[in-house]
């Protein structure tokens, strides 16, 4: 769970991202959370929509960085990185593949519309291309991070009682795990 949530936090704030806390404390929605600062009088633009994407798959990143298989909690994350992803594609029009072969296409309000198969399978192709590209992202920039790095600052906040960091702590980990990890 360390892990997981360090890959979020970690690629939340290589993107810029304040990360306001990191917690282990296990809750109704999982076994730890990372909670990140968005200003609430920004409009989000579509390089914001991909650090989201990549923020959410920064878990999964993680883990298969540093564990030989990974947990149950990256479900919802996938969960959600998908619905962003098809959310982004659908109605503001930014699928590649779909406005090559369509133009710049929305699909709000869709329902009520038929769509062809073709139209659909663009979507999904456009899709899987953006949660591709967000997860290569995160993973290069946890492997830029390190595995060493990235077990010790896991460790550091297994060792707290209660297992929560918030951003200074973060900052500070980040600094020792440079020194901890060099030989």
């Amino acid at each position: 769970t360390a892990i997981h949530e360090l890959g979020h936090a970690l690629v939340a704030r290589e993107l810029g991202w304040p990360v306001q806390m990191l917690s282990l404390v296990p809750s109704s929605d999982g076994l730890g959370k990372t909670y990140t600062i968005f200003p609430w009088d920004h409009q989000k633009e579509e390089e914001d929509v991909k650090n989201d994407i990549a923020i959410d798959v920064a878990g999964l990143a993680a883990e298969e960085l540093c564990c030989s298989s990974y947990s149950f909690g990256v479900c919802s994350d996938l969960k959600s990185a998908t619905e962003l992803a098809k959310t982004f594609i659908s109605k503001a029009g930014k699928g590649r593949f779909l406005r090559k072969r369509y133009g710049p296409m929305v699909l709000e309000g869709s329902k009520k519309l038929p769509l062809s198969q073709k139209v659909l399978k663009a979507v999904d192709e456009d899709t899987g291309f953006v949660l591709k590209e967000q997860h290569h992202r995160a993973r290069q920039i946890l492997e830029g991070i390190g595995k060493k790095r990235i077990l010790f600052m896991a460790r550091e906040i297994c060792r707290k009682d209660p297992p929560i960091i918030l951003q200074d702590e973060l900052d500070r980990l980040r600094e020792e795990s440079v020194r901890a990890a060099k030989p």
